[in-house]
């Protein structure tokens, strides 16, 4: 259990680490009635550092951006880019996906739209369907033994039992070896 916590600890300092310098990003789609949809992108930094070919989805000139600043209660200024656009239907989204050049670009998007009557009441499903961009990972036999397989996939209780249970002077001797 302490392996786990302390597994849990080392990867959120490890994210928190890594996104320090990088702008909080949100984007919002706003879905309109007869298929047209608003999209708002609002980043927030501590310097003014923002580089839209990072934003996960395709910025151009057609948007419009705004640029202001904010003083926070502890008297940091935060920089914020707003970017607005309205799409006149999907088309005009998967076109954009297409022709991006962002850094995403090899990610494979597309944006569906749905309009569904139903007796007293119309239903508007709007997605957004991004690939998986690791289709095929390596095997991990290709990186461990088979000993090391087994305990890769062993439950978590069964590693503690031989770690810790009457059995784990041998598991200890192995340590140094095998990587236990």
């Amino acid at each position: 259990m302490k392996m786990k916590r302390l597994s849990i600890v080392i990867t959120l300092a490890i994210l928190m680490t890594h996104s320090c310098n990088e702008p909080e990003t949100v984007v919002t789609n706003i879905v309109h009635p007869d298929g047209s949809v608003t999209r708002k992108i609002e980043m927030k930094s501590t310097e003014n550092n923002f580089d839209p070919y990072d934003i996960q989805v395709p910025l151009d000139s057609t948007w419009n951006i705004r640029d202001s600043l904010e003083i926070t209660e502890d008297n940091d200024t935060i920089w914020i880019k707003r970017a607005e656009k309205l799409f006149s239907n999907v088309s005009e989204i998967n076109l954009a996906y297409q022709t991006d050049s962002g850094v995403n670009k090899d990610i494979t998007r597309r944006a569906e739209f749905s309009r569904k009557f139903r007796w007293f009441n119309t239903r508007i499903r709007f997605s957004e369907i991004v690939d998986q961009l690791l289709e095929n990972g390596y095997p991990l036999s290709d990186f461990l033994n088979k000993e090391e397989l087994l305990w890769f996939y062993s439950p978590e209780n069964i590693r503690d039992n031989r770690r810790h249970g009457p059995d784990s002077l041998a598991c200890k001797a192995l340590r140094p070896s095998s990587g236990l």
